[in-house]
């Protein structure tokens, strides 16, 4: 489903968002949000260990090369 792209808008029309594919810029914002989102959901059912191992994962160079070679989508 390569190039799929969906804009959508709330019904108030306040508020739009995209729906695609990540771009090498997106990388950084979009893994904070990763962050942002398990820190507010799901952390408090980890040990500090395994937040620690998560962070660790998420912010990974090899992640992100994976990620820029298309090895990891």
């Amino acid at each position: 489903m390569h190039g799929f792209r969906k804009c959508m808008k709330m019904l108030n029309n306040d508020f739009s968002y995209e729906i695609r594919w990540a771009r090498p810029e997106d990388w950084k914002k979009a893994m904070d949000m990763v962050w942002d989102t398990f820190i507010k959901f799901e952390g408090e059912d980890y040990s500090s260990e395994g937040i620690r191992n998560f962070y660790d994962f998420i912010y990974d160079d090899g992640l992100y090369r994976s990620f820029i070679n298309g090895d990891y989508l």
